[in-house]
């Protein structure tokens, strides 16, 4: 082989290496500097040398020449070289160097790790083994951090916790355990969870659930939070919530449940069941209490009525005697009348019968002793008066009907149906019962206005205008003399004004009296049950709070105004309308 062919070669092998360390730079990021530095180094050590001595041999280049160049040529190629291994040993061993110390010093819990910045940003394997590293330590402290949790938690949780391999086996007993089922971790690791705290009942149940849900992956337990019976070292058992999961590791399940001693809950909620037991049955006697309440307060507004009409016997009673005593002198007239005629048509019945025997002599002499009696007995007044004493018989028993009518529907009981009447009819109801009492001691003034019919019990409401007008006569002085009675003092009697009107969704009743008036210290007391200013005998003290309250009933209001010597003024408020409520009062 002569020296042209040998430069050749080397020349080829020169450029083959410098390809591969092209390619190699190229394909590694890490080695890219240095090999470029070194396949530059390579090549122009080599190819340079190569020819120069073909320059040589075909007399291109003197030796001497080739003598001079040769050292520069070394020194070029071997710095090219040597800055190759510096740059290669700056890019890998300083970074890995780095990384290593950074390593060294990770040794407890407490140092962090972390890589350097220049380290971290290095665009090259080392860059990515680095910010991989990175990673992969912070996953391992949080992991790290949340098993310290987990178990931190576990540890100073108030339930007991427990784990079970798939064999049933505990590996995992917390100190809430310890507490709650008497068992040491010492002496519960290890023990098959069956034979510890489960009842002896339970047992068979909880391994075949257990075997089941490894089989399928379900089971009616898992997931769920449960009422169960737990096992006492000691031998008892007492009631537990128990919630139950599982995880799988390795491919194996691991089985970890939550359970808490519900003794205490259960008898608080035993006891709290014997509460609402005497709660309800409380309840009940209330509701019963209230029912009989209901019905003596009935009773009460009943008896208040009924001696509201007590006070008024006396007065009703002369009402009715009045056209009771007329309509009897009436009829002992209409019987003397009756006697007379009789007398008259027995003259007739003579007449009559001479006429049927043809006896015109004896027909004349009856018919003449008929006029006779006709005209002393004044037949024809008697007639005319018999008509007049009908008439007036009859307006005294519609007058009777009507007092009697209105009593009874003051004072039936029971009637407790809402239905629609004018507050000016149910006043005048119990002014027509009142007649008596009033005409001797008041003047009444009505002032209707144009009102509209309000939904209301037309006897509850007639027994508040009774009680406002009782309480308005007995405010008014007492106007008779001595010796003429009554009708003596009525030029001087006393005045009570009935008022009616329409005030927004109201319809209003003003009863209003010219009496003494109430001391403005007892406005608010006068709806109170018993409270009376009134002498002994003269009022029960109910009156007015009955009246207030079926007043309230109705959805209204009873309001009073009043002043020392002019008198006092009530004012009844009914809506228009009454709400679900008080469809029934």
């Amino acid at each position: 082989m002569n020296q042209v062919t040998f430069n050749i070669i080397a020349m080829v092998i020169a450029i083959t290496v410098t390809a591969l360390n092209f390619a190699l730079a190229f394909k590694f990021k890490l080695l890219r500097r240095g090999m470029l530095l070194i396949s530059f180094g390579l090549l122009i050590g080599i190819m340079t040398h190569s020819i120069v001595e073909f320059l040589e041999s075909i007399n291109l280049m003197s030796l001497d020449f080739l003598v001079m160049l040769m050292p520069v040529l070394v020194a070029t190629g071997s710095g090219l070289i040597i800055a190759g291994g510096v740059v290669v040993s700056r890019d890998v061993i300083s970074p890995l160097d780095t990384i290593m110390r950074d390593m060294r010093g990770f040794s407890s819990l407490e140092l962090s790790f972390r890589v350097t910045p220049e380290t971290a940003k290095l665009n090259n394997e080392i860059g990515a083994l680095a910010r991989n590293l990175q990673g992969l330590i912070e996953n391992l402290q949080r992991t790290t951090v949340s098993k310290i949790h987990f178990e931190s938690i576990i540890a100073t949780a108030n339930d007991a916790f427990v784990s079970i391999d798939e064999n049933g086996t505990i590996i995992e007993w917390n100190p809430a355990a310890e507490r709650a089922f008497g068992w040491s971790r010492q002496e519960a690791m290890g023990k098959p969870m069956a034979q510890t705290i489960i009842p002896l009942q339970y047992r068979e149940a909880h391994l075949k659930g257990l075997s089941r849900f490894i089989g399928t992956g379900e089971g009616p337990v898992i997931g769920k939070t449960l009422d169960l019976s737990a096992l006492h070292r000691d031998g008892r058992e007492f009631p537990a919530e128990i919630t139950i999961w599982a995880v799988r590791r390795d491919k194996k399940y691991q089985f970890n449940a939550f359970i808490r001693d519900i003794t205490e809950r259960k008898k608080a909620h035993e006891a709290l069941a014997e509460r609402e037991k005497a709660l309800r049955q409380s309840l009940a006697e209330l509701n019963s209490a209230h029912e009989k309440i209901k019905t003596t307060q009935n009773q009460l507004v009943q008896s208040e009525k009924l001696a509201s009409i007590g006070q008024l016997a006396a007065g009703v009673a002369h009402e009715i005697n009045n056209p009771v005593g007329f309509i009897s002198n009436n009829m002992e007239i209409l019987r003397q009348y009756v006697a007379d005629y009789i007398k008259v048509l027995g003259m007739g019945d003579r007449v009559k019968e001479s006429l049927i025997r043809d006896d015109l002599p004896g027909a004349k002499a009856a018919a003449g002793e008929m006029v006779k009696m006709e005209k002393e007995m004044d037949l024809e007044y008697i007639i005319n008066d018999s008509r007049a004493l009908l008439q007036h018989n009859i307006r005294g028993i519609e007058r009777i009907q009507k007092i009697v009518m209105d009593l009874r529907t003051f004072a039936r009981d029971g009637q407790d149906e809402i239905e629609h009447a004018r507050i000016e009819d149910v006043i005048e109801s119990i002014l027509g019962i009142m007649g008596n009492e009033i005409k001797y001691k008041a003047r009444i003034e009505k002032d209707y206005g144009e009102t509209p019919p309000v939904p209301c019990n037309p006897q509850r409401m007639g027994q508040v205008f009774l009680n406002l007008i009782v309480n308005a006569l007995q405010a008014l002085p007492d106007h008779a003399s001595p010796a003429g009675g009554r009708q003596a003092g009525i030029e001087g009697m006393g005045t009570i004004a009935i008022k009616t009107y329409r005030q927004g969704e109201f319809v209003c009743g003003d009863v209003s009296d010219t009496g003494k008036g109430i001391e403005e210290k007892n406005l608010s007391k006068i709806f109170d049950p018993f409270f009376t200013t009134k002498t002994v005998g003269q009022g029960t003290g109910l009156g007015l709070s009955v009246s207030y309250e079926i007043v309230k009933k109705h959805g209204g209001d009873i309001k009073v105004k009043s002043k020392i010597g002019s008198g006092t003024t009530f004012t009844v408020m009914l809506p228009l309308r009454l709400n679900h409520a008080q469809r029934e009062i």
